[in-house]
C-alpha cells in the first residue's frame, strides 16, 4: 500500500466517522436542552416540557438559596410574575447544587409559588451554559425563546425579563376567549 493510497483510506475513514456522529447535522436547541422530566425535582408543577410550551417563553431563573440579596428580590419577583400572567411567558426557578430538602424548605418560607426545579448534581446549570451559580454569581438567568433557541437574559431584572420575553412569544389558545372562572385551570 503506498503512502498516498493510506492516506485517502484515512480521510475516507474520518469522513465517514463524521457523518456516523452527526458531524454536520442541524439540530434544534431544544433537542440539544431538555427541561428534567422526573417529577421528583420539580416543586409548585409537574414536570413542563419544552414541547408544551412551544411557541411560548421560558426565563430559567438559576438561584441560590443562601443569598440574603436573591431572598429580598422575590417580592417583586413574585409580583412580576402575576402582572405577566396573562402573557405567553413562563418563569421557572432553577435551584443548583442544593441539597432537595432544603430547597423545598426555602420555597415555603420565601412563599415561592412558581414552578421551581431542584438541580442538586448542576446537570441543568451546565445544560444551560451557565457558570456555577454562588454567591459571587448570581443574577443568572436564560430565556427558551419560542423557536426552543437558549439565550442569556438579565437575571437582576426578572420582571423586565418577562417582560422582553413575552414579545415574540404566542399562546396556542387565546386566553381571551376562556371563561374568567376557568383562567386558573387554563393557567
Amino acid at each position: 500500500m503506498t503512502f498516498r493510497s493510506i492516506l485517502l483510506c484515512l480521510a475516507l475513514l474520518s469522513i465517514a466517522c463524521c457523518v456516523r456522529s452527526g458531524f454536520g447535522q442541524t439540530t434544534t436547541a431544544a433537542e440539544r436542552f431538555a427541561l428534567p422530566q422526573d417529577p421528583r425535582v420539580w416543586i409548585n408543577s409537574p414536570p413542563i416540557s419544552l414541547e408544551a410550551m412551544s411557541g411560548k417563553s421560558v426565563v430559567l431563573y438559576f438561584f441560590e438559596e443562601g443569598c440574603p440579596r436573591c431572598r429580598e428580590k422575590w417580592p417583586g419577583i413574585l409580583a412580576g410574575v402575576r402582572e405577566m400572567q396573562s402573557e405567553p411567558v413562563l418563569l421557572v426557578g432553577v435551584n443548583s447544587g442544593s441539597r432537595p430538602e432544603e430547597v423545598m424548605r426555602y420555597v415555603k418560607q420565601v412563599g415561592i409559588t412558581i414552578p421551581v426545579i431542584m438541580d442538586p448534581y448542576r446537570t441543568l446549570e451546565k445544560a444551560a451554559g451557565v457558570k456555577e451559580v454562588s454567591l459571587k454569581n448570581i443574577w443568572v438567568a436564560r430565556w427558551v425563546k419560542p423557536d426552543g433557541s437558549l439565550v442569556s437574559i438579565g437575571g437582576s431584572d426578572i420582571p423586565a425579563s418577562l417582560k422582553e420575553a413575552a414579545e415574540p412569544a404566542s399562546w396556542n389558545v387565546d386566553p381571551s376567549n376562556v371563561p374568567r372562572e376557568l383562567m386558573g385551570l387554563w393557567r
